[in-house]
């Protein structure tokens, strides 16, 4: 994943501009979806990373996108990658009002 900071008060994550200031969790999925697909494409070996003010916020909103349909959420520094050999599967940015 790429990341780095911007001159414009953003930063890249996953190949987009990300909102400085927010931070990072990390959605993973259970075993069953190594044999059936999952709905928005979420898989056993990968992530989806959601960027959100808070965890609450997080939740919230992989809840409204996908249900119940996934395994566990970490924090950027919960996170062991090394776990997941796909990778980012997916980049979800929180919307906050």
């Amino acid at each position: 994943m790429r990341t780095g900071a911007s001159s414009q008060g953003v930063e890249w994550g996953a190949g987009i501009l990300l909102e400085v200031g927010m931070d990072n969790y990390y959605v993973t999925f259970g075993q069953q979806y190594h044999h059936e697909e999952h709905p928005e494409g979420g898989h056993p070996d990968g992530w989806f990373l959601v960027h959100a003010e808070s965890e609450g916020e997080a939740r919230e909103t992989i809840f409204n996108l996908i249900g119940d349909k996934w395994a566990f959420m970490y924090s950027e520094e919960r996170l062991n990658k090394d776990f997941f050999p796909r990778g980012c599967l997916r980049v979800i940015e929180a919307k906050h009002e």
